[in-house]
């Protein structure tokens, strides 16, 4: 795993997800956090991971947080991760089961940098399946 790559959250929808990306990067052209059609299943080396033993109160609770970041800007201080009014997307993710009681850090970044790969080397998530 390295440190860089993209993350998402499938939202309440599982054919949307949520999504932080800076506006030059940005399939839709616009900044921040923002919602998506959920292509992820066609994208190759991409990984479906989820949290062990999460309810559907859980699942809700985060979906649900992140929607309500939606507008927000990106975040391009990387070792700001407690910043909540700007997101990059692994923060983004991370926030998210974060206030749905789970945390998904490894720690495997120096600062506090939440990587994407933190999210699938968690021991609190598993790899349901890669494309």
């Amino acid at each position: 795993m390295a440190f860089s790559g993209h993350a998402a959250i499938v939202s309440s929808s599982s054919s949307t997800t949520i999504e932080s990306y800076a506006q030059n990067w940005s399939p839709i052209n616009k900044d921040g956090v923002q919602k998506y059609s959920n292509n992820w299943g066609s994208k190759s080396g991409a990984f479906l991971v989820r949290p062990y033993g999460v309810s559907s109160a859980q699942f809700s609770s985060a979906a649900g947080y992140a929607a309500s970041q939606v507008g927000k800007g990106y975040n391009w201080n990387f070792f700001d991760k407690n910043r909540t009014d700007k997101f990059y997307c692994s923060q983004l993710v991370w926030r998210a089961w974060l206030n749905a009681g789970i945390n998904t850090e490894t720690g495997s970044v120096p600062n506090g940098v939440i990587a994407p790969a933190d999210l699938v080397n968690s021991s609190n998530t598993y790899v349901v399946r890669r494309v």
